[in-house]
């Protein structure tokens, strides 16, 4: 929200108790506390350190202050800085909320992960300024004794004011000011230097509102609003002074920091929190950007090193005109030994003259210790030899080195550092000693190979994740092309993992995910790759297999039969004993046949295959899965530009009663392709029913066929006609279905009790209740139904007596066989002795023969629909089979 929080909200001492306890939790402001048992330490005799606790007492004032927020309880989450509290995360809750262990573990883990990240790039920043710094070290020591003073500040004046961001700076040497940049007047300085000598006696003096602490300052926001002082000698007649610009910035504040006296029951007064959170804005002026821990540490260094090698030069120039070079290079460089880094001065054998408190603290060496030694005999170039080796020549040939090696310290601990090494020659261009200077960055890249961790491992189970997994394949298919050996991809899925989780819940799912992390690694060489691409989706990627297709699909075969054996045996989930399955698909790659992402597409599909077979085996890819899968993607683009371009159309097949006389016709729908020609529904109603298009076309079919019925209307010849309509199970269990076609119904005009809808009998047996109510309140209004395909199923009796169906249609596959299969005969005999049983219509689909439809009529069959009458046809053409 960009809201600010006065300072006074969090008082020194919560400071102090959040960088030592992490995650601080109030369950409930309103919770009595109650004394420690026992109070004292019985150890030390002393009260007992409720730093690190959990639960312990809290302010009342704090309670107070949450109180006024409308809070009742709380979680705040420390974020440090090397050690120094740099921010927080405060959750609130207006009721209750206690943390379990496992909540404040993970909150914990966050918190030093952001620290760590935090610290890490305060690393990076300090060791770019230190960089740049010793870079500037270095323009002085080339510079310092070969020109004059001015054209030395005129080099390293614009340096200065870029390292720390300044708009201007002034560098003071034996009272002489250089300047550059945007400063103050010879006027302005005049009152302001003075006043800044006084600030900063011994310290560097840092603000970023100076009108504050000066006031005079308020005249000259453009040139010096903020300003950094580093004094070198008293009086500041040495010293740098960096200034930076007016910034004007709006600050949003959430309520003004305003504490109050209240009197208590007692007759006395106690301090209150603040108790306005009202959202205010204040606009800032006069100040600059404020100046940075980072920043104010290189300042030092350099306020050090540059006024004091200039000042040095200037007494040199007086009273010792022919010091040599070496000399006042040397006594430069000792006065940057304040700094951060380590620093180490060598003679031109090697042998160190003299250290910095820095090196001591970072190796563990004191100086006295260290002085007269060769770096070999502390055994700090002892390490990766051939590297030191190189190291040296290339000094010897350029005059410096940078870079990361790694040392061994006092004790014998080994830890990375970044080294930065010169020459440092006389006149003549003779080696005299050389200049080291290093930091342990031990710290950052451990932050970096967290980093690493979190972009390449999967976090719950250690494995590689999708991001180190193409990486690898990658260099595996790279190998393989040089090596004309093949490898081998399992894409292993759990069956039923989503069961587990709706069932026993995530943490047992997480648990499981974990062992089968654990049991797959297990089952490969120390070479191959196991990864977790996300849930329950797991890859082993195999490498360098045998020479032979058949060889490296008899390995690849035996690996995954390992893995179904293993990940079969029982799995403990805290108290639970659970077993599980997996489907495997695998694919062998060899050279350049194939890229990632192909690779992983043909995997997944046997994977899927495998499911299909049943789960709890293994499929190896096959190129007509490929086929499959692209013809069945290219179906269903068809379908949705189908749908799109009105592509679809209607056929209609006669329904015929015991005179032979048309009563009416079933549609059936078919798809216009445009290079396909007619497409069948037995080719695409499956699909679309799977990936949700069969409501739109359903839709489409029971709104085509009430216009026609409308049309039919118009014609004493025709307005008998009725049409039966098929219903898919997804269309018939939208909630809205009954609606909808009551809609249709009103637009259209049309008598509702000369439309048929045919209803499946797994559709109705899916939930009997649900069809029960719509069919009911569709017969309502004049709607007849009619199960099809009846005989397929397991209608009972009971079911078939509380639906509302008019009609029975038997079955194609009973009616194909009926004069000479007897078991079909005794079916359809039933079917028809049921349905007038219970009141219902009889029609027989699938009537090809004059036969066929004698044997149904003569046992009492109603309707008859088949070739006999006529194939499905447009629109046209039936309505010339009407008039024949």
């Amino acid at each position: 929200m960009g809201l600010h929080f006065p300072a006074s909200d969090i008082p020194a001492q919560a400071r102090r108790l959040f960088a030592l306890n992490p995650v601080r939790v109030v369950a409930d402001i309103e919770a009595e506390p109650v004394p420690l048992q026992p109070a004292v330490n019985p150890l030390a005799g002393e009260p007992l350190d409720m730093a690190y606790s959990a639960l312990r007492c809290v302010s009342p004032i704090h309670i107070q202050y949450l109180r006024n927020i409308g809070v009742r309880a709380s979680m705040v989450v420390s974020l440090l800085q090397n050690g120094r509290l740099w921010g927080l995360i405060a959750c609130h809750h207006h009721a209750p909320k206690p943390v379990s262990i496992s909540e404040r573990e993970a909150v914990t883990f966050i918190s030093r992960m952001t620290s760590a990240k935090l610290s890490a790039i305060e690393a990076v920043d300090q060791h770019s300024h230190v960089t740049s710094a010793n870079h500037v070290v270095g323009e002085l020591l080339n510079y310092i004794f070969t020109s004059q003073e001015e054209t030395i500040l005129q080099r390293l004046l614009p340096e200065l004011m870029q390292l720390l961001h300044a708009d201007g700076v002034i560098a003071l040497v034996e009272g002489k000011r250089h300047s550059h940049g945007l400063t103050p007047t010879a006027a302005q300085l005049e009152a302001l230097l003075p006043w800044l000598s006084g600030q900063a006696r011994s310290n560097s003096f840092s603000c970023e509102h100076l009108a504050n602490y000066f006031p005079p300052a308020a005249d000259y926001p453009d040139t010096a609003a903020g300003v950094l002082c580093t004094p070198l000698s008293a009086g500041l007649r040495n010293g740098i002074v960096w200034f930076r610009t007016e910034k004007p910035r709006t600050v949003h504040w959430a309520g003004r920091a305003e504490k109050g006296l209240v009197a208590d029951a007692a007759g006395g007064y106690r301090l209150t929190p603040r108790q306005s959170f009202e959202i205010w804005s204040e606009l800032w002026r006069g100040r600059s950007a404020p100046w940075t821990t980072v920043e104010l540490g290189v300042a030092n260094m350099l306020a050090v090193t540059l006024p004091e090698g200039l000042a040095q030069k200037s007494r040199l120039e007086q009273a010792l005109k022919q010091q040599s070079v070496l000399d006042a290079e040397l006594r430069i460089a000792a006065t940057a030994f304040e700094s951060q880094e380590g620093i180490v001065v060598l003679d031109s054998a090697r042998t160190i003259l003299r250290v910095n408190r820095a090196f001591s603290r970072i190796t563990g060496y004191a100086a006295e210790f260290a002085v007269g030694k060769s770096l070999r005999e502390l055994e700090l170039d002892n390490r990766q030899i051939a590297d030191y080796a190189a190291m040296w020549d290339t000094i010897g040939v350029s005059g410096a080195w940078e870079g990361e090696i790694t040392i061994q310290a006092a004790g014998g601990r080994l830890f990375p550092i970044h080294l930065a090494i010169s020459a440092v020659t006389d006149q003549q261009g003779n080696l005299k000693n050389y200049v080291a200077s290093f930091i342990d960055i031990s710290s950052l890249k451990a932050a970096a190979a967290e980093i690493e961790r979190l972009a390449f491992y999967d976090a719950l189970t250690g494995l590689a994740n999708r991001r180190l997994l193409q990486d690898r394949l990658k260099h595996a298919l790279a190998i393989s092309s040089r090596s004309g050996r093949p490898g081998a991809l399992l894409f292993i899925d759990l069956d039923n993992f989503k069961l587990l989780n709706d069932t026993l819940g995530h943490d047992m799912g997480d648990l499981l995910l974990q062992q089968v992390a654990r049991r797959l690694s297990a089952c490969v060489r120390e070479g191959d790759t196991v990864a977790r691409l996300g849930g329950d989706e797991f890859i082993v990627m195999l490498t360098e297999l045998g020479d032979e297709k058949h060889e490296g699909l008899a390995q690849t075969e035996s690996v995954a039969n390992k893995i179904l054996a293993t990940l079969a045996k029982p799995y403990w989930l805290n108290e639970h004993e659970y077993r599980n399955s997996p489907s495997i698909g695998a694919v062998l790659f060899r050279e350049h046949e194939f890229d990632i992402e192909a690779l992983l597409k043909q995997a997944d599909i046997a994977m899927y295959q495998a499911k299909k077979a049943g789960k709890n085996t293994v499929r190896f890819f096959d190129p007509q899965m490929q086929a499959n899968i692209n013809a069945r993607m290219q179906l269903e683009a068809d379908l949705h530009r189908a749908l799109a371009e009105n592509r679809f159309v209607l056929h209609y097949q006669p329904q015929v009663g015991k005179n032979r006389e048309i009563f009416g016709a079933e549609v059936l729908i078919r798809c216009r392709h445009p290079e396909s020609g007619l497409i069948a529904p037995k080719d695409f109603i499956a699909l679309a029913e799977e990936i949700g298009l069969i409501t739109q076309i359903g839709q489409w079919v029971l709104e085509t066929a009430c216009r026609q019925l409308k049309k039919w209307e118009a014609s004493s010849k025709t307005r008998h006609l009725h049409l039966a309509v098929n219903v898919s199970p997804r269309q018939f269990r939208q909630a809205d279905f009954v609606d909808s076609v009551t809609r249709i119904f009103r637009e259209t005009g049309i008598d509702p009790s000369r439309l048929k809808l045919e209803l499946t009998e797994s559709l109705v047996l899916d939930d009997i209740e649900d069809t029960v109510v719509k069919m009911q309140a569709l017969r309502g209004i004049g709607v007849r139904f009619s199960m099809d395909d009846f005989g397929t199923g397991n209608s009972s009796l009971s079911n078939l007596r509380k639906l509302p169906i008019a009609q029975l249609k038997i079955d194609r596959s009973f009616v194909r066989d009926i004069l000479d299969d007897p078991d079909d005969t005794v079916i359809v005999q039933t079917i028809i002795a049921m349905a007038k049983n219970l009141g219902m219509d009889v029609i027989a689909e699938g009537v090809e023969t004059e036969a066929q439809r004698a044997f149904l009529e003569m046992h009492g069959c109603d309707a008859f629909q088949g070739y006999l009458f006529g194939k499905p046809v447009p629109i046209a053409d039936f309505e010339a089979m009407l008039n024949r």
